[in-house]
Order: C-alpha cells, then sequence, then structure tokens
C-alpha cells in the first residue's frame, strides 16, 4: 500500500507539472500569435502613411515648380484618402514644400490653420530634424497642431 501511494503521489505530482508546462506553452503560443496580429496591423498602418508620403515625395519631384505642383495637389491627396486602410490612418494631408505648409487636404477651415506654418522652425522639429540629419528614425509626440488637437 505505501508503495501505490508513493507511485499514485508520483503521478500526480508529474500530471500536475505537466498540465502546468502545457498550459505555460499554450499562453506562450497565444501571446505570441496575439503580438504578431498587433505587429501586422501595426506595420500595415505604418505603412499606409508612409506611401503617402512617398507618392506625394515622387510628385515633388516630378512637377518641382510649387505653382504646377499646387495645382495636382488636391487631386493626388484625395486619391490617397480613397485608399482605405491610409483613410483609417491618415485625417490630414499637407505639402509643405522647405517645410512651409503651402496646402493642406482635406481644405477644410480647421487643416487651413496650419497653412504658412514653418515646421522647421517649430520647437518640436528641432529635434526631429538632428535625427534626419544623424540617419536615425525617430517618433516624436504628442504635438500641439495649429489645427487643434
Amino acid at each position: 500500500p505505501a508503495l501505490l501511494l508513493g507511485v499514485l503521489c508520483g503521478v500526480g505530482v508529474w500530471a500536475v507539472v505537466y498540465c502546468a508546462d502545457q498550459a505555460r506553452a499554450r499562453a506562450v503560443a497565444d501571446t505570441r500569435t496575439v503580438a504578431l496580429d498587433v505587429a501586422r496591423g501595426f506595420e500595415a498602418q505604418l505603412q499606409a502613411c508612409i506611401d503617402p508620403v512617398r507618392l506625394l515625395g515622387v510628385l515633388a519631384r516630378a512637377v518641382p515648380d510649387w505653382p504646377t505642383l499646387s495645382t495636382h495637389f488636391q487631386d493626388a491627396a484625395q486619391g490617397v484618402m480613397a485608399n482605405k486602410v491610409a483613410n483609417q490612418s491618415i485625417t490630414a494631408l499637407q505639402m509643405s514644400p522647405f517645410g512651409v505648409v503651402r496646402d493642406v487636404y482635406p481644405p477644410t477651415e480647421v487643416n487651413r490653420r496650419a497653412i504658412g506654418i514653418d515646421l522647421f522652425r517649430l520647437a518640436t522639429a528641432q529635434r526631429s530634424l538632428e535625427e534626419v540629419r544623424a540617419g536615425r528614425f525617430q517618433m516624436t509626440g504628442p504635438l500641439h497642431l495649429a489645427q487643434g488637437g
């Protein structure tokens, strides 16, 4: 009887440890899956923010003359905002040649408050400019916008 009790206790302890290890492994796998899903979602949102910048950069290089470029900005911005993913991430676009906001989309009264602001002279931009010059990536925020928010 004592031997049987010892075997049963040993099997019981082993079963508890085994089940705990399995539960931990499942929790780790579930956490990893959730983290990857969140990362993929973040990546998609980030890409949705980067693509318009690239598009507007291509437009600015193709048409470097501001008066001519300004006639195309609203159409290009409208096309960017028509993208459902971009529209979830971006609420407004600015065209800022040499750092000065010249045009905004959508051209609402609130967004137009930003026109004329020299983004490179803002105190919050100084550190960002240093990072750009050094070739590093930086996220900044929160920022108080001329449009509010």
